[in-house]
């Protein structure tokens, strides 16, 4: 019977831990879209093919501006810290597509990536750390 309950302890645990690991993306459709570009677009420059970045450069902008814009989801709670992180973001991919449009090299091009890249995993990381905060489940008091 011990073995029986430690099992679902174990069972439910597991069970719970897997549901608010859900992807952030996956509940934040502007993430989302964004992440998909991106993730697209990276793989192509980084094999050197710079055509899919320098054609999609306004869209990852839009992209941007549309999670800078949108109401945070309801499982994301709005820091200033967040906030500025977005902001970051935005600025970063903005700057990016100025290089693209400007005809800069593809070493400029492929630096200002990095930093959207670097930008966007500060923003989910971010997001993780305050989407697990508020789920988290309370602790149940001690009896007294």
């Amino acid at each position: 019977m011990k073995y029986f309950k430690s099992l679902l302890v174990i069972v439910a645990l597991f069970a719970l831990n897997t549901i608010s690991a859900q992807s952030v993306t996956d509940k934040w459709p502007e993430m989302r879209n964004y992440q998909d570009l991106l993730t697209k677009v990276t793989r192509d420059a980084q094999k050197g093919n710079f055509t899919p970045l320098k054609g999609n450069g306004e869209s990852l902008v839009e992209y941007a501006i549309a999670i800078d814009a949108n109401k945070f989801p309801e499982h994301v709670t709005r820091t200033s810290g967040l906030t500025e992180k977005v902001e970051t973001l935005h600025n970063e991919t903005k700057n990016l597509n100025d290089i693209i449009n400007s005809k800069g090299s593809n070493d400029a091009i492929l630096k200002a990536l990095d930093k959207v890249n670097s930008s966007f995993q500060t923003v989910l990381n971010t997001v993780n750390g305050t989407a697990k905060a508020k789920s988290a489940i309370p602790a149940p008091k001690a009896k007294k």
